[in-house]
């Protein structure tokens, strides 16, 4: 499996990394800070089995550089990765053709097993709120 995790707080993108090797020896797992690092990858012809991609980080400019992305790199998987759960916004960016929408709040273990089926299974996965409660959705 080989991950790009794109979020512009270092400890985040330092302990995911750390967490998933521990779990995961076998990923190859890269990260960068802001968009245009992910862009430039991407351009290089770098490809990953998934993108884990914050919304707001330098560089992005919400669903508009979303889009970009994958317009330009239409095989390439994303997932948004981010604190902004709101159902207007995983509407929108699954309608852009994201294969995931992950909350932060999302627990460890969670998101690797969620990560795998997005990958290997094909699954879609969304936050849905019920009762204020965060729970995810398999499409």
């Amino acid at each position: 499996m080989r991950l790009l995790i794109a979020d512009d707080h270092v400890l985040l993108r330092d302990a995911l990394r750390y967490f998933i090797k521990v779990l995961r020896n076998d990923w190859a797992i890269e990260a960068v800070g802001d968009f245009y690092a992910v862009y430039q990858q991407l351009k290089n012809g770098e490809r990953y089995d998934l993108i884990l991609m914050d919304l707001r980080m330098p560089g992005m400019k919400g669903m508009e550089s979303l889009k970009t992305i994958i317009k330009e790199f239409p095989d390439q998987k994303i997932s948004i990765f981010t604190g902004v759960a709101e159902e207007y916004f995983v509407k929108e960016a699954l309608a852009c053709g994201v294969a995931a929408y992950f909350p932060k709040t999302l627990r460890g273990r969670a998101l690797i097993e969620a990560i795998e089926d997005v990958v290997l299974i094909g699954d879609v996965y969304l936050p849905h709120e019920v009762d204020d409660t965060m729970i995810f959705l398999l499409r």
